[in-house]
């Protein structure tokens, strides 16, 4: 195979990989559903075939779920490290970031 159709399918399977996690994410916030496995199956290759994507299957579903976990995991620790450094911020006072999470209410 050809440098030009690797780069083709490496290119493919990333614009797959990312519409999945796209309706993955729609499907995940919202907070009036809850989904099991299955049901996120069902629900993601019904959208992946509106738009033309081949159905996928459980294992790939869930190696998504896993993909997505981690780099949540990744940005909930990068966000841990900016919060313990806001007392060493030289624009702490008049920070706008910390007036707004400090009006906010938990759980948004």
């Amino acid at each position: 195979m050809n440098e030009a159709k690797k780069k083709y399918r490496e290119v493919s399977k990333t614009l797959d990989a990312w519409s999945r996690f796209l309706i993955l994410d729609e499907l995940l916030r919202n907070r009036n559903n809850y989904y099991l496995l299955n049901d996120l199956v069902d629900k993601v290759n019904d959208a992946l075939g509106e738009y033309g994507y081949a159905s996928v299957s459980k294992r790939t579903i869930q190696e998504d779920l896993k993909f997505l976990k981690s780099e949540l995991r990744q940005e909930v620790a990068e966000l841990r490290y900016a919060i313990q450094q806001i007392d060493r911020c030289p624009h702490r006072d008049a920070c706008p970031v910390i007036d707004r999470m400090q009006r906010q209410p938990k759980g948004e």
